[in-house]
C-alpha cells in the first residue's frame, strides 16, 4: 500500500521456507544481574559457541559498539592461548597464517594488526577503508576464521558466513539507556549466516540477558509487522518539505502525510501511535457539562483522596473556564474584604483570578451583597458555570473510587418563605439535631423559635424535607462478594411545589474509612409511588481480606443539603461461606465417534454430528456405561441434552417397561427439549408425551408414554400423590435440567427433585437421576443432595465450550436509562461491523418496544453509513417474496434491510417468519426481548445484550438480569462446526461492571430459596400423608439442598452459626412459623400441638396446586350473595396473578382500557397486577384487541384462572351456597370460549361476530340449534360464508356438546333428616365427539371438557352435592347427600359444562324429607 502496488500483479512475498539456506537458531539468556560478571560470563559463553566451530566455519560476531569489537576479540584470542586452542583456528604451517602474517603488517589499525596472525579480525566504520578492503578481502578467501563486527557489515557488504553469533544489547545515547535491537538490525545480521553453494545450512546464535530473550524469541517466531518510526523525524522533514515549497498550508501537511509509511501503519495499527477513538470516562464527563479539556487535565493533576472542602474550591477555581476574569484595580479592595469575610480560607494572592473565583462562589453561596457591576457580572458568570463542574468533579470523584447554603447552615434555608431572623435562631440552638426538630409538635418549635404563630409553618417544612428511613440485609454470596437488600422508606409529606414530581437520590457503599466507593447507584423517588410501598434494592459488593469490621450505606438527595441517612453494616459477627470445590479439569482426550453408542437407529439420527464434544467423550462411560446419579454442570451450549440422550438410551435398552421423565423449569424450554429428544429417538418404537397441567390428560399420558417431558409444577402436581399412584413404579429415570435455576422457579424444582430421591427410598427402587446445569461453584453440595458420587460429578470451567468465546464489557455511565440506552445504539452498531461483519448476530432487550426502536435504529444507521442493505444477505427480488407474509408493517420495513425482531406475544406467523429468515442466514441480525433467550433455538456468532436491566412493575422501578438469565442469551453465541469462536457484547450501567465480571467469568453459586415458599410444599406434603407431624416436616427438610446450606452458608439464611443447636432451633422455628401460616388460614390443624392433618380448604389448594394465599382470599372474601362483578374482584386478587408483569408507562394504558370494560374497580390502582387482571379479564370476554405485551399477560392470566375458579367452586361448594357456585361455573365458560354469558351462544362459532348474530337474530335464528336445524342452502345464504370457513363452522358445532340426562329420584322411604342419601345420574352423548378437546380459539391452552352435577335448593340457596366429572360417550354417577332438616323441598338437579356456554341442563322436582325418629 506505501509504494502503491497493485496486490494481484506487484505483490509478491516469501516467508522463512523459501530461504535459500537453512538456517539453525540457538537463544541462549544469561541470569546474571551484576554489569562485570554478566560481561565475563557472556565472553565465556560465547568462546565456547566459538571453539566448538574453530577450524570447521568461518564465524561473524556481531557487537553492538566500536570499541567492543576489539575488546571482544582481544578476549578470544587471550582465552584460545590460555587454553592453547589457537591451533583450532589456524594451523602452524597453513598457507592462511602465512598471508596473514604477511598482510598484517599493511594493517594501519594497531589492534587489527596484531589479531590478524591469529585468524581473528575486526570490522567497523571507523576503521580506515584501506583496513576494511583489507580485512572484507581476507575474509572472501577465507584466511580470517572470526570476525567480529559491528552491525554495518550486515547492511553494508555483502560478507556471509556458515555461523553468525549476535552478542549482546545496544546502548542508545538518545535515550541514555541499553535497549533491544531492532528487528531489521536482527534479521539482517542473521541473514548473513549460510553461505548460498557452500553450505548446506547456516547458523544463527543470539546470547543475551535473560528478560531479552522473550522478546527476540517472539521477534523470529511470529510474523510481526514493521512499523513507522519516521514520527520521531516528523518535525526535521515537515521543516524541509516546507523551505522546498512542497508544503505550504496544514492541507498541505496533511496531503503530504498520506503519502508516507507512518500514515499507512496509522491506519492498519492506530493504538500502537496513540490514535484511539476510545471514549474515556473523563471524556464523557468533560462533554456532558461541557468542561474545557485543559480543565479535566487540571482536575486530573490536583485531585487527591483526602481532599477537603477547602481543596474542592481551589480545584474549582482553577478551572480553564475561569482564566480570562480579570482582576480590576478598583476591585481589589472588595476582593481583600471579602476574603476575610468568607467561611473557607483561600490559598492564594488576591491578584489571581483563581482567588477571585474562589470568593465570588462562596459569597454567593453565603447570600452576601456585592458593590460593584462588574463583579456582580462575574459573579453570575461563576455562578452559573459552577452547578455544571461541580457536578462534572462529583461524577470524577464518582469514578475514583445548586442550593446555596454551607453544611454548618439549618436544612430549612432551602425553604423560601422562611424568615432570615427565624433561621438564625435555630441555628444558635447548637444543642438542637435536626432529628429534636423532627420529633417536636408545632408548639414546641413555636416555643423554640420565640415565635408561636410560626410553629405550625416550620413544623410543615421540617416535615416536608425529604427524609428517608433505610434499613440493610447482608447475605454472603461467596468469601469475596456480599449481597445487600436495602430497603428505603420515604418518610416526609410531599408537595409538588416543592418537590416536583420526583426527588433524585444516590446510594454509596464505603468502606469503613469512607476512603473508597465500593458501589453507587442512581434512583428517583417518585410522587405516585410514595407511600404505597418501600423500595428494594438488591446489589453486591466486594469482600476483602482481612475483612474489613465494617461497611457504611449512605443514601444522599441529589438536591437537598443534609438529606442524607447512613446505616453501618457490620462483619463482626458474618460467616463466609466454605470455598468451593475446584472444576472438573477438561481431558485431552480422542473424541469418540457416534458410533460408539452402538445403535444403527439412533446413530442415524446423529449423523450430523461426526464425533461426540470434548465434554461429552469425558462423560460418556459415566452416563451410557453406569446407573449412577449423575451431575454435569458445563455452559450452554455445551451438548448437555445429548448426555441426558445416552442416560435415556441405557435405560431404554436395560429396561425396556421402563419410565423416564424429563423435568425442565420452562415451559418454552420443556418443549423445545421434547422436539429434540423426540427427532433422536425417531426410529426407536418409543412414545413420548408433555404433561399438560389437566389432571385426567396427565394420568393418560404418564400411563401410555415411555418419556414423559414436564415442566416443575405440572409434576409437582402429579408426584404430590405418589403413594396413590402405581405408575410412579415404573420410574427409572428422571432428569432434572438447568438445575442452577432452583432458586428462580419458588423453589418447586428443589422440592420434586428431593421427593423423587425420598420416593426411591421409601420404594426401595431404583431411580436414576441425572442433575444437568451450567458450571456452578458450589457442585459438591448439588452433586451431594442429588446422590451422585465424587466419580460422578463434573462442573466445568464456563470458558470450557465447544465454541471458546470472547466476551466483552462495555459501561456507559449515564443514570437516565434513556438516555443510556441511546448511547449504546452507535457502538452497537460500531461493534457489529467491527467483530461480526456478515455473521449472524443476536441482540437481545428488554422488552417490545425496545425491540421495535433498535430495530429501526440499526436499519437508519446502517444507511447514514450509505451501505443501508448492509444487514440483507439475499437479494432485493428474494426478500420481497417473504416481507407480503409478515403481518406488522415496522416489521416488513426492517426485514427488507436485513433486520428482524421478535418479542412475547408475537403473531405466530410474524415469528415463524424472522426466525426462518435469520435462520437461513437471509437475515444477518435478529432482535429479541431477553425472555425469548430461553425459546428460541437459533445460534448466532455474536450475542449482544443491550442494557442488562429490565422494568420491574412490582418493584416499579428497572432491575437487573439474572445470571442465569444472562448465561442463556451469552450461550446464544455458538455455532459449532461452523465458527471457530464467538462473541459476546455486554452493554451496562458503569457500577454493574464487576458484577458481571465475577460471576460471567467464573462460576456462581446456587443457594436455595425454600425457605420463603415453604408453607405450600408442607400443605401439600401433609394432605397427602407424607407428613403427619412437626417432626416429619422437619425430617422431610433433611433431604433438601436448603438444609445441606445452611452448613455451607449460614449468614444467607439468617443463621448466626453452624451448630446441631443453631440448626435444630432455626429449623424448628421456621416449621412453627409455616405451620402457623397454614393453621390461621384453615388449610391444616394441629392437633396436640404436634400432629398435623389436612383440612378441606387445604386439600383443595394441594388438588389445584393454588396457594394456600390463595384459599384465605376465597374464604375471607367470599359470601353466599355475590355478583359477578365482586366473584370477578375476588378471582384477580389472587396470589398467583402476582407474576403478572407491569411495564414502564403501562398505567395509563390500563386506564383506557378500564373506560372500554362492563365493570369498574373500585379505588383502581392501575400499577397493581390485581388491577391488570381485572381489566384484562374483562378484555377477554369483550375481545378488545389489545397489544401483544397485553396478550402475553392475558395468556398468564387465563391459564391460571381456569383452576382457580375450579378451586373456587369447591370453595364455595364447602360453605353450601349454590347462586354463587353457579355463578362461578358460568364464569369458567366465559373464561374459556371469551364471551360474556349474556352474549349469544352463536359467538363460539368461528368467523362470527356480532354484526352476523344481528342479521341471524332478524332471521329468528337465536342459538346453535336453531343454526343446524335450517337447510344447507338458507344457511350458506344467510352466513354468506366460504366453503372453508363452513367446514370450520361445521366442525365446531359437531363438537358441541349435545347430553341426555336421566335421573332416578330417590325413594321417599328413604328421605329421613340427616341420613345418607344416593341418587343416579345417567348421562350420554350424542354424536361422535368425545369431549377430549374443546373448541376454544381463544383460550391458550388445550381444554378438556368436564361438567359439574349440582344438586341443590335454589329457595335456600344451598347445594346439597356438588360433583365433578369427565366422560366419552356415556357415564353413571351416583350421588350421595345428607338429607336436609324435615320438610318440602323444591330442589334442582343442575348439568353445567366448564367450557362451553349455552349447553347447561336443568331437571327441577320435588323432596319431601320426613322428620328422623331418633331426632
Amino acid at each position: 500500500a506505501f509504494i502503491r502496488v497493485k496486490a494481484d500483479k506487484g505483490l509478491f512475498y516469501f516467508d522463512n521456507s523459501y530461504r535459500p539456506v537453512p538456517l539453525e537458531q540457538q537463544y541462549i539468556g544469561i541470569t546474571e544481574k551484576k554489569a562485570v560478571r554478566r560481561m565475563l560470563l557472556m565472553n565465556e559463553i560465547l568462546y565456547e559457541k566459538v571453539i566448538e566451530r574453530a577450524g570447521k566455519y568461518q564465524m561473524i560476531v556481531f557487537v553492538h559498539s566500536r570499541k567492543e569489537t576489539a575488546k571482544t576479540a582481544k578476549a578470544l584470542k587471550e582465552m584460545a592461548m590460555t587454553k592453547e586452542d589457537l591451533t583450532k583456528f589456524l594451523k602452524e604451517d597453513s598457507s592462511s597464517k602465512k598471508i596473514l602474517e604477511a598482510t598484517a603488517g599493511d594493517a594501519k589499525d594497531p589492534e587489527l594488526r596484531d589479531l590478524l596472525p591469529y585468524g581473528f579480525a575486526i570490522h567497523h566504520a571507523g576503521l580506515d577503508r584501506a583496513d576494511r578492503t583489507l580485512v572484507e578481502d581476507l575474509f572472501g578467501d577465507k584466511h580470517i576464521q572470526v570476525l567480529v563486527s559491528t552491525s554495518t557489515l550486515a547492511w553494508g557488504v555483502n560478507l556471509p558466513a556458515h555461523t553468525v553469533i549476535i552478542k549482546g544489547t545496544i546502548y542508545s545515547p538518545e535515550q541514555g539507556k541499553w535497549i533491544e535491537l531492532s528487528p531489521q538490525d536482527m534479521l539482517q545480521m542473521l541473514g548473513r549466516a549460510g553461505r548460498p553453494l557452500y553450505d548446506k545450512s547456516g547458523e544463527g546464535i543470539i546470547l543475551t540477558s535473560y528478560q531479552e530473550l522473550k522478546f527476540y524469541l517472539s521477534l523470529f517466531n511470529h510474523q510481526l509487522p514493521i512499523e513507522s518510526q519516521f514520527i520521531s523525524q516528523l518535525a526535521d522533514q515537515l521543516n524541509a518539505e516546507i523551505v522546498l515549497g512542497t508544503v505550504n498550508n496544514i492541507r498541505d501537511a496533511v496531503n503530504w502525510l498520506g503519502y508516507t509509511y507512518l500514515y499507512i501503519r496509522m491506519l492498519r495499527n492506530p493504538g500502537l501511535y496513540s490514535i484511539t477513538t476510545a471514549v474515556t470516562a473523563l471524556g464523557k464527563i468533560a462533554s456532558h457539562y461541557y468542561i474545557k479539556y485543559p480543565s479535566i487535565a487540571t482536575y486530573n493533576e490536583h485531585i487527591k483522596p483526602t481532599m477537603g472542602m477547602i481543596e474542592l474550591f481551589k480545584v474549582f477555581s482553577l478551572s480553564h473556564e475561569f482564566k480570562f476574569i480579570p482582576i480590576r484595580e478598583e476591585e481589589k479592595m472588595e476582593i481583600q474584604k471579602l476574603m476575610e469575610t468568607v467561611p473557607l480560607p483561600v490559598k492564594g494572592s488576591p491578584d489571581e483570578p483563581s482567588t477571585k473565583v474562589s470568593i465570588l462562589l462562596q459569597a454567593y453561596i453565603s447570600r452576601l451583597k456585592l458593590d460593584g457591576f462588574a463583579l456582580n457580572a462575574d459573579m453570575s458568570y461563576v455562578t452559573q458555570s459552577a452547578g455544571r463542574i461541580m457536578r462534572g468533579l462529583f461524577e470524577i470523584f464518582l469514578r475514583r473510587g445548586d442550593k446555596r447554603m454551607w453544611n454548618c447552615m439549618t436544612p430549612l434555608r432551602q425553604f423560601k418563605n422562611v424568615p432570615e431572623e427565624i433561621l438564625r435562631r435555630i441555628e444558635k440552638k447548637e444543642q438542637l439535631t435536626w432529628d429534636h426538630y423532627y420529633n417536636m409538635t408545632p408548639q414546641q418549635i413555636g416555643e423554640i423559635i420565640k415565635f408561636p404563630k410560626l410553629g405550625k409553618m416550620i413544623h410543615k417544612y421540617i416535615h416536608q424535607f425529604p427524609r428517608i428511613e433505610i434499613s440493610a440485609i447482608v447475605q454472603p454470596i461467596t468469601r469475596s462478594c456480599l449481597k445487600i437488600e436495602l430497603t428505603v422508606n420515604p418518610d416526609f409529606q410531599w408537595d409538588r411545589e416543592i418537590h416536583g414530581s420526583s426527588e433524585p437520590f444516590w446510594i454509596f457503599v464505603e468502606d469503613c474509612d469512607s476512603e473508597i466507593i465500593l458501589y453507587y447507584e442512581y434512583f428517583s423517588l417518585k410522587h405516585k409511588h410514595v407511600g404505597q410501598k418501600e423500595y428494594i434494592f438488591e446489589f453486591i459488593v466486594p469482600l476483602f481480606e482481612p475483612l474489613h469490621p465494617l461497611y457504611y450505606i449512605r443514601v444522599v438527595s441529589d438536591r437537598w443539603l443534609q438529606c442524607e441517612t447512613v446505616v453501618p453494616v457490620y462483619f463482626k459477627n458474618i460467616i463466609l461461606p466454605e470455598k468451593f470445590p475446584p472444576l472438573t479439569e477438561l481431558l485431552d482426550l480422542k473424541l469418540l465417534p457416534i458410533s460408539s453408542i452402538k445403535w444403527p437407529e439412533v446413530e442415524q439420527q446423529l449423523k450430523q454430528f461426526p464425533t461426540f464434544n470434548a465434554i461429552q467423550t469425558q462423560v460418556f462411560t459415566t452416563f451410557y456405561g453406569s446407573d449412577g446419579n449423575v451431575f454435569l454442570g458445563a455452559p450452554t451450549g455445551s451438548g448437555k441434552t445429548l448426555c441426558a440422550l445416552l442416560a435415556m438410551l441405557r435405560t431404554l435398552k436395560q429396561k425396556r417397561e421402563s419410565k423416564i421423565v424429563y423435568v425442565a423449569p420452562l415451559d418454552s424450554v420443556c418443549k423445545q427439549k421434547r422436539k429434540e429428544i423426540a427427532q433422536y429417538l425417531k426410529n426407536l418404537k418409543v412414545s413420548i408425551g408433555e404433561l399438560t397441567g389437566q389432571a385426567s390428560i396427565d394420568s393418560k399420558i404418564v400411563e401410555t408414554c415411555d418419556i414423559i417431558f414436564s415442566i416443575p409444577e405440572y409434576w409437582d402436581t402429579f408426584s404430590r400423590r405418589w403413594k396413590q399412584r402405581k405408575v410412579m413404579k415404573l420410574i427409572r429415570l428422571v432428569i432434572v435440567d438447568e438445575l442452577h435455576l432452583l432458586g428462580e422457579s419458588g423453589s418447586v424444582l428443589e422440592v420434586i427433585t428431593s421427593r423423587m430421591r425420598y420416593i426411591a427410598i421409601q420404594l426401595n427402587q431404583e431411580i436414576r437421576l441425572i442433575g444437568l446445569a451450567t458450571s456452578i461453584a458450589n457442585s459438591k453440595d448439588i452433586a451431594e443432595w442429588i446422590g451422585a458420587a465424587p466419580d460422578h460429578t463434573f462442573n466445568f470451567h464456563p470458558n470450557v465450550r465447544q465454541v471458546p468465546l470472547e466476551i466483552y464489557i462495555q459501561t456507559f455511565d449515564q443514570t437516565q436509562r434513556a438516555v443510556r440506552l441511546n448511547a449504546m445504539g452507535k457502538h452497537i452498531y460500531r461493534g457489529i461491523k467491527q467483530y461480526s461483519a456478515g455473521k449472524p448476530v443476536m441482540l437481545f432487550v428488554s422488552d417490545r418496544k425496545q425491540a421495535r426502536i433498535t430495530a429501526l435504529d440499526l436499519v437508519a444507521m446502517a444507511g447514514a453509513d450509505n451501505n443501508p442493505k448492509r444487514f440483507l444477505h439475499v437479494s432485493s427480488d428474494e426478500i420481497t417474496k417473504y416481507l407480503s407474509k409478515a403481518q406488522e408493517r415496522i416489521l416488513k420495513h426492517c426485514l427488507e434491510y436485513g433486520v428482524g425482531y421478535i418479542y412475547e406475544g408475537m403473531d405466530e406467523s410474524d415469528r415463524n417468519l424472522v426466525e426462518k429468515l435469520f435462520e437461513s442466514g437471509a437475515v444477518q441480525l435478529l432482535v429479541s426481548t431477553y425472555r425469548l433467550c430461553w425459546e428460541i433455538t437459533q445460534q448466532a456468532h455474536m450475542v449482544i445484550v443491550m442494557d442488562t436491566q429490565r422494568y420491574d412493575g412490582q418493584e416499579r422501578r428497572y432491575i437487573d438480569y439474572t445470571i442465569p438469565d444472562m448465561l442463556q442469551m451469552m450461550g446464544k453465541a455458538s455455532r459449532p462446526l461452523i465458527d471457530d469462536s464467538a462473541k459476546c457484547l455486554i452493554y451496562t450501567h458503569t457500577p454493574k461492571k464487576e458484577f458481571y465480571k465475577k460471576f460471567l467469568y467464573d462460576p456462581f453459586p446456587v443457594e436455595s430459596h425454600l425457605n420463603h415458599f415453604l408453607a405450600d410444599h408442607l400443605n401439600a406434603e401433609v394432605v397427602a400423608k407424607t407428613i403427619e407431624n412437626k417432626q416429619d416436616c422437619i425430617d422431610y427438610l433433611t433431604w433438601t439442598l436448603f438444609y445441606r446450606r445452611l452448613f455451607q452458608n449460614p449468614n444467607y439464611y439468617n443463621l448466626q452459626g453452624v451448630t446441631g443447636t443453631i440448626i435444630n432451633d432455626y429449623l424448628s422455628d421456621l416449621v412453627e412459623k409455616n405451620v402457623e401460616l397454614l393453621t390461621e388460614s384453615k388449610c391444616i390443624t394441629c392437633e396436640e400441638e404436634i400432629n398435623l392433618a389436612p383440612l378441606n380448604f387445604g386439600i383443595i389448594a394441594s388438588y389445584y396446586y393454588i396457594k394456600y394465599t390463595t384459599i384465605d382470599i376465597f374464604a375471607r372474601l367470599m359470601n353466599p350473595n355475590f355478583k359477578m362483578k365482586q366473584l370477578l374482584e375476588i378471582i384477580s386478587k389472587a396470589s398467583e396473578f402476582e407474576i403478572v408483569p407491569i411495564r414502564h408507562g403501562e398505567e395509563n394504558l390500563m386506564k383506557q382500557l378500564s373506560t372500554e370494560v362492563q365493570y369498574k374497580s373500585d379505588l383502581p390502582k392501575f400499577n397493581e397486577p390485581n388491577t391488570k387482571t381485572f381489566v384484562l379479564l374483562q378484555c377477554h370476554f369483550n375481545r378488545i384487541p389489545i397489544s401483544s405485551d397485553l396478550i402475553w399477560d392475558q395468556k398468564i392470566i387465563l391459564e391460571n384462572t381456569t383452576r382457580l375458579i375450579q378451586a373456587m367452586v369447591d370453595v364455595i361448594s364447602s360453605e353450601g351456597w349454590l347462586k354463587p357456585a353457579l355463578l362461578a361455573m358460568q364464569l369458567s365458560q366465559m373464561v374459556v370460549q371469551a364471551m360474556w354469558i349474556t352474549d349469544s351462544q352463536l359467538m363460539q362459532l368461528p368467523h362470527f361476530d356480532k354484526s352476523l348474530i344481528e342479521k341471524c337474530a332478524k332471521n329468528k335464528i337465536n342459538d346453535l340449534a336453531d343454526l343446524m336445524q335450517m337447510e344447507d342452502d338458507e344457511r350458506e345464504k344467510l352466513l354468506g360464508f366460504t366453503a372453508k370457513q363452513m367446514q370450520e363452522v361445521a366442525e365446531a358445532c359437531n363438537r358441541y356438546p349435545s347430553i341426555n340426562m336421566e335421573f332416578k329420584k330417590p325413594s321417599a322411604e328413604s328421605l329421613v333428616a340427616g341420613e345418607s342419601i344416593s341418587m343416579n345420574v345417567m348421562l350420554n352423548r350424542e354424536g361422535e365427539e368425545t369431549g377430549d378437546r374443546v373448541h376454544a380459539p381463544y383460550y391458550p391452552k388445550e381444554k378438556e371438557e368436564f361438567w359439574w352435577i349440582v344438586l341443590g335448593d335454589n329457595k335456600n340457596n344451598k347445594i346439597l352435592t356438588l360433583k365433578r366429572v369427565n366422560f366419552g360417550e356415556s357415564l353413571n354417577v351416583n350421588l350421595k347427600f345428607i338429607a336436609p332438616d324435615a320438610g318440602d323441598y323444591d330442589v334442582t338437579l343442575y348439568l353445567i359444562c366448564d367450557s362451553y356456554v349455552g349447553c347447561d341442563q336443568t331437571e327441577k322436582f320435588q323432596m319431601s324429607v320426613k322428620p328422623n325418629p331418633e331426632g
